[in-house]
């Protein structure tokens, strides 16, 4: 077998610390003609958005209200206030304590004059949360030098995430591999659970798998929106992230395979648990 080398590290005591730039994302609610409330089923889905952001740190809110051009242009402007501020009565107490979400009604907007005017109301009648948000922080004490050693080394010092007598069927739960909350995008503190995997699939050639990517919090077979796409397709986009750093790293995509199981399969342990990707075995070179 052909010795394939990697890199493991030794800590140096240091005090450095982890930022990140600020991003936002979008949602829009909307209602229904001449009302300022959304229905219960709405709420819970704005409820599920707001705890998907649960790894972020937000740093402003705005919400602003609109409405159809039908009826009197001032009380629509009012009822457009009305539909700001009833979302933001959605948002939880812990965070309006620290942040006070500007609340702004637009008024109405213009529909044109055309067979396609109660679509375009529809539209019209809504509210566009906008979030500013950075990554927490990760402070670090220590400084990384990075040493060549051979790969069997770094393996006995890790635990690996397949065995040897792994059977076809198996499931594995990857352990700390995180996204940003809405999105498809790792966290920084995934890429070592990650590093493992590849480490594990270089070394364990037999192995055939599937990625299963799954979200929190949404249910009746729907999967999540990617807010990087606007795509509802979340969890496809969560394993196909693994599925592509897999390759970029050197597995042959003859083993991989990717599969998006929304929301079909909570553990029960909570939010944070359900955002996991899996991996099955699908297949076992030396099987006979």
């Amino acid at each position: 077998m052909i010795k394939t080398k990697t890199f493991t590290l030794i800590f140096l005591y240091f005090s450095t610390t982890f930022s990140y730039a600020q991003q936002t994302v979008n949602y829009q609610m909307f209602f229904e003609t001449d009302s300022f409330k959304i229905s219960a089923r709405e709420e819970i889905i704005f409820s599920n958005f707001i705890q998907s952001l649960d790894t972020v740190i937000i740093s402003q809110i705005t919400i602003s209200g609109y409405c159809d051009d039908v009826g009197n242009e001032a009380y629509n402007k009012i009822l457009s206030e009305k539909r700001a501020v009833h979302t933001g009565n959605l948002l939880p107490v812990d965070i309006t304590k620290s942040i006070t979400p500007e609340m702004i009604g637009k008024g109405e907007l213009p529909s044109q004059n055309d067979h396609e005017i109660k679509k375009l109301r529809a539209n019209n009648r809504r509210v566009d949360v906008t979030i500013s948000y950075t990554l927490k922080e990760k402070t670090s004490n220590v400084i990384e030098k990075i040493v060549e050693k051979p790969l069997e080394k770094k393996l006995e010092k890790r635990n690996s995430p397949l065995s040897d007598n792994q059977k076809v069927g198996d499931k594995i739960t990857l352990q700390n591999i995180l996204f940003i909350g809405g999105r498809h995008v790792l966290l920084p503190e995934s890429y070592e659970a990650l590093d493992n995997l590849t480490s594990t699939l270089l070394e364990k050639t037999q192995y055939h798998i599937l990625i299963l990517g799954h979200i929190c919090c949404i249910g009746n077979g729907q999967d999540g929106i990617d807010y990087d796409t606007g795509i509802n397709n979340l969890s496809v986009a969560r394993a196909q992230t693994i599925y592509d750093y897999l390759i970029v790293h050197g597995i042959n995509k003859k083993r991989l395979s990717y599969k998006g199981m929304k929301a079909d399969y909570p553990t029960g342990k909570g939010a944070k648990q359900d955002r996991r990707v899996e991996i099955e075995i699908t297949k076992i070179e030396n099987e006979q």
